[in-house]
């Protein structure tokens, strides 16, 4: 598959638990599972190779102009824009919805730890 390793984060992964209460009897905020989206990123070793397998495996996991430009497009801007990772939202895994973004070897020795700088 291409995939180093992948971590989850957000409140569908990790329970945000009691974050915003004052006092331990408030009840934790309710979360509409049919509207929260799981996130997902996944570090891939050769971005080119995992968005030509995952573009004919789940092309609808891409937008419209990510289907047209292919592979080379989407890893274009993988690695030419913002934190480097590209990412799928609203994609449904499962029955469940999801945020997946894919980043070039998140755990590589070599990277500027710069490139991968983002706000959740």
């Amino acid at each position: 598959d291409g995939i180093d390793y992948a971590f989850g984060y957000g409140s569908m992964v990790l329970s945000q638990g009691n974050a915003t209460s004052t006092t331990d009897d408030d009840p934790p905020p309710k979360i509409n599972n049919n509207k929260s989206m799981i996130d997902v990123i996944f570090s891939v070793n050769d971005p080119q190779s995992w968005h030509e397998q995952n573009l004919r495996r789940h092309p609808k996991h891409y937008s419209l102009l990510s289907r047209a430009g292919g592979a080379g497009f989407v890893t274009w801007m993988q690695t030419n824009f913002g934190a480097k990772i590209f990412f799928h939202p609203y994609v449904d895994l499962d029955r469940k919805t999801t945020s997946t973004g894919s980043a070039d070897d998140l755990g590589s020795n070599e990277r500027n730890d710069d490139n991968y700088k983002m706000a959740t």
